[in-house]
């Protein structure tokens, strides 16, 4: 099995508290990828296998981690400003402007 190379800019104990203090499973299954590399000395495919993704994504985690650093784990916001949404006067105000226009 092939060796995962980590950067040495974690130690394993900062991976296993980033991994127990994910805000969803996505995160959580990258972060634990990194601690089973780092840790245990597990391959991709081991790891793969034990989170339940393709190797692809495992080595996609490493190479991203290496190149461009821990931010690159974070999950994201999905976009659209979902917290956004009319006021009641707004409402209605739209809603009686579409009437007058239909």
């Amino acid at each position: 099995m092939n060796h995962i190379h980590i950067n040495d800019t974690m130690t394993a104990d900062e991976f296993k508290f980033r991994m127990l203090n994910s805000k969803d499973i996505q995160e959580h299954n990258r972060w634990q990828a990194l601690y089973l590399a780092k840790a245990k000395g597990f391959s991709a495919h081991e790891i793969a296998d034990i989170i339940g993704v393709s190797k692809y994504s495992v080595n996609k985690w490493v190479y991203n981690f290496n190149h461009i650093g821990e931010e690159s784990l974070f999950s994201r916001s999905k976009g659209g400003n979902r917290t956004s949404f009319l006021s009641w006067e707004e409402e209605e105000e739209l809603l009686s402007e579409i009437g007058k226009t239909s």
